[in-house]
């Protein structure tokens, strides 16, 4: 597992300080049953905030979401190839409800690789020191919200593909919206093409 580390700097390269407005997600498909629970227990899924696990948040302010950042986010993403995985649950903390995500081993490196990149922006940020268990909330106030035993969760475990890493963002009035979608593992090399054959002429000789 990873833990959060407080930045020495506070920025990184100029991307100036964690904001709340913007994260690096995998994007969670879940089941229908499970996704009705989730938009009535999730506070900010009523402006759009999907299904997911965190890889890193709070991230760079949405307004320096620039070409550098996502250059080093392709980077990084070319090294991990898509994730098959299940998800599974219910699980529960305290004060949240969610699915856990097995094997958890691919999304911990990914998001080791990701922290190494951009070290001054932690996951849970830097005021924390959170060991990193990969999982999709469901609900953020318990059990209360969602019943431990409601026959939505007979639809788990569930196998799912993580293909790609994305940015989502917000403004400070308004939904989220995702700002890009970065693909997992090389792009396929592109199609060797064979010249095409030089035509003979079909006039006729003189």
């Amino acid at each position: 597992m990873t833990r959060a580390r407080p930045s020495a700097s506070g920025a990184d390269a100029g991307l100036g300080a964690p904001s709340d407005r913007s994260a690096v997600i995998v994007r969670a498909h879940l089941p229908a049953s499970l996704e009705r629970w989730r938009r009535r227990c999730v506070a900010q899924a009523a402006i759009g905030l999907p299904a997911h696990a965190t890889m890193l948040y709070p991230f760079v302010a949405p307004e320096r979401l620039g070409p550098d950042v996502r250059a080093q986010l392709v980077r990084v993403a070319r090294r991990h190839s898509p994730i098959a995985h299940a998800l599974d649950g219910p699980r529960a903390w305290p004060d949240v409800v969610y699915l856990s995500l097995h094997p958890s081993e691919p999304f911990v490196a990914l998001q080791e690789d990701l922290g190494r990149a951009f070290p001054d922006f932690p996951i849970y940020g830097p005021e924390f020191d959170l060991e990193f268990v990969p999982h999709v909330t469901i609900a953020e106030e318990g059990a209360g919200c969602v019943p431990l035993d409601d026959p939505a969760w007979r639809a788990l475990p569930r196998a799912a593909v993580a293909s790609a890493i994305e940015v989502i963002a917000r403004p400070e009035e308004g939904p989220w919206r995702t700002v890009w979608r970065i693909p997992l593992g090389m792009p396929p090399a592109p199609l060797a093409m064979r010249p095409a054959p030089a035509r003979r002429s079909t006039s006729a000789r003189r």
